[in-house]
């Protein structure tokens, strides 16, 4: 079979989601992928997910920069792949200022700057285990994870819809993640990856 996956973006129960994820992964798909939005806790789902299952890849798509903190991000990224013993992928974006203003009260801008802090932020906790950073939209003065990551190198790919992010995703990101996007497209994303 292709490499092929499932997303969830609410709807079913969390529970339920992770029953379709075990199904899933006893149909042979590659990954499971959970939406930030109104759907349940998409760490705690995918939790649930890696108790449930051995081999499906599980992904967040995405998680937002500006509604959860790098720190927290780093945690729950961190926790979710000791529990999948390693078959975790942080997916991340910078959301937009229609979701992110109204329904979480939080101020929106610089969002390529804020992905770019949030991925060094994150890298850094992953990889030693604390981080201090001092950037153009985040500065951590001292945080330390309390555990040792079962991988300090977590895949985090990025989401772009918009020629910048793609060309940052090629600069920053192990992988992107689409949408709005089809095989027209696939040429321009090439072209604005090989430029980050």
């Amino acid at each position: 079979m292709a490499r092929l996956g499932i997303a969830f973006s609410g709807g079913p129960r969390p529970s339920e989601i992770v029953d379709c994820v075990k199904l899933a992964e006893d149909l042979g798909y590659d990954s499971a992928w959970m939406a930030e939005g109104h759907g349940g806790d998409q760490f705690a789902v995918l939790a649930g997910c890696a108790m449930a299952t051995s081999t499906i890849q599980l992904g967040t798509a995405i998680s937002s920069v500006f509604v959860r903190s790098a720190p927290t991000i780093a945690m729950a990224a961190a926790s979710v792949d000791d529990l999948s013993r390693g078959r975790f992928i942080l997916g991340l974006g910078s959301s937009h200022k229609v979701q992110v203003e109204p329904e979480h009260g939080v101020a929106y801008g610089k969002p390529i700057a804020r992905l770019r802090d949030a991925v060094a932020i994150i890298r850094a906790l992953l990889r030693d285990g604390e981080v201090q950073h001092d950037g153009e939209t985040v500065r951590i003065e001292n945080f330390d994870l309390w555990f040792a990551p079962q991988r300090g190198d977590i895949p985090i790919y990025v989401a772009a819809v918009f020629p910048k992010m793609m060309a940052v995703c090629g600069e920053i990101a192990d992988g992107i993640i689409l949408t709005r996007s089809t095989l027209d497209t696939a040429a321009q994303v090439r072209q604005r990856l090989a430029e980050g």
